[in-house]
């Protein structure tokens, strides 16, 4: 019910954009409405996904997809929040045009909350990369956030993926993002790992199989 209802409000503020000829004041209103019902349409959608894992119910939907654009799309949508920051913020690739399967919801939302962690631990000023690295030879596919926040203390460090647990080395708590997250890498054949970034910082990693022949077919989208 919650997902279908999601859907119409997005419909309905996709209707007003469509709308022409509206005030440059109405259009900017528009504007911050979107941004701010996309992070409450992932937010949802991440609570439903939560309940599919406590309920063992969670599925692959794999879909045949260019990664870079993919994952540039989430990216981009942090460039006003980098800029309110005066963060350096980049984003780097080794492939192009490379095309793999993945599943898009579960990839949309380790990714957001990769880069959402990267944003609320990371100075004024400080700097934030996402990078991604397609490896034929090891059949790999990784999706990097690297920052130059305070990192996790090697202590610390264990109880990041643990459900409910706040890891407190920052601003913010971390634990039911972070487990949601390495539970959707899981479910996609994958991982997501910590080490210290080599910006100073904290780098979180995702990494995936690159090639088709590592999941069921029956998992494809046609």
């Amino acid at each position: 019910a919650s997902s279908a209802a999601s859907d119409v409000y997005k419909r309905q503020i996709e209707d007003l954009s469509n709308q022409k000829d509206l005030p440059p004041a109405a259009n900017k209103q528009l504007g911050l409405l979107t941004k701010s019902s996309n992070r409450l349409l992932r937010l949802i959608d991440q609570l439903l996904e939560f309940r599919r894992l406590q309920n063992n119910k969670m599925e692959l939907k794999l879909e045949e997809t260019v990664a870079e654009r993919f994952f540039y799309d989430i990216y981009l949508t942090f460039k006003d929040m980098a800029a309110k920051k005066r963060i350096e913020y980049l984003f780097e690739s080794n492939d192009p045009t490379g095309r793999m399967l993945l599943d898009r919801s579960k990839m949309d939302k380790i990714a957001y909350n990769l880069l959402s962690n990267a944003f609320k631990n990371t100075p004024v000023g400080g700097k934030i990369v996402m990078k991604l690295d397609f490896s034929v030879v090891n059949d790999t596919f990784t999706m990097s956030v690297s920052d130059n926040g305070p990192g996790v203390s090697v202590d610390k460090q264990k109880m990041l993926f643990v459900r409910f647990e706040q890891i407190h080395y920052a601003s913010e708590g971390t634990g039911v993002g972070l487990h949601l997250t390495a539970e959707l890498a899981k479910v996609h054949k994958g991982q997501v790992t910590y080490v210290d970034s080599l910006l100073g910082g904290a780098c979180f990693s995702l990494t995936i199989p690159m090639s088709d022949e590592n999941y069921d077919p029956a998992d494809i989208i046609e």
